[in-house]
């Protein structure tokens, strides 16, 4: 039997049970940015936060770092004060997502490397291990999605 309940007491919610970031409101300022690969049940989990919306905005798992940045950045959320604006990734980190999203099994570290070199990206070296701002791996990912040219191989 179809559902067939009417009237505002009723609220349809999509069964989100992929990436997102998602937005916290309270009386329609954004309170909160956030980001799952969990589905719609991780808004939920926020109950030292006082909001009355959600918003959620679908994305592949390789952009949600870089929309949560942005958003935070836009909005200035009160409840992500202590985020840290300049996000990175070490370079295992970056080549799983690469690897994820464009179902590359063979894009290995060193294949990651080369591309940075070719386009100048500057890795960074903290407590012996490299990393690599979110922003570039966005970069990163278009081309090889673009220009394959054996990376994924």
């Amino acid at each position: 039997m179809k559902f067939s309940e009417n009237g505002s007491d009723f609220i349809k919610v999509k069964a989100y049970q992929k990436c997102f970031v998602c937005f916290l409101l309270k009386e329609n300022d954004v309170v909160y940015v956030g980001q799952t690969s969990d589905g719609i049940k991780r808004p939920f989990s926020h109950k030292d936060k006082d909001f009355d919306n959600i918003v959620i905005y679908p994305c592949d798992l390789i952009d949600l770092d870089f929309l949560e940045e942005k958003f935070i950045v836009k909005y200035n959320p009160k409840y992500n004060k202590t985020y840290d604006k300049v996000k990175m990734l070490s370079l295992e980190t970056a080549r799983n997502r690469i690897k994820e999203y464009l179902n590359a099994e063979m894009f290995s570290i060193a294949k990651l490397r080369l591309i940075c070199e070719h386009f100048d990206i500057s890795l960074i070296r903290k407590n012996k291990i490299e990393y690599i701002l979110n922003e570039d791996l966005l970069c990163i990912t278009n081309f090889v999605k673009e220009y394959d040219c054996g990376w994924t191989r």
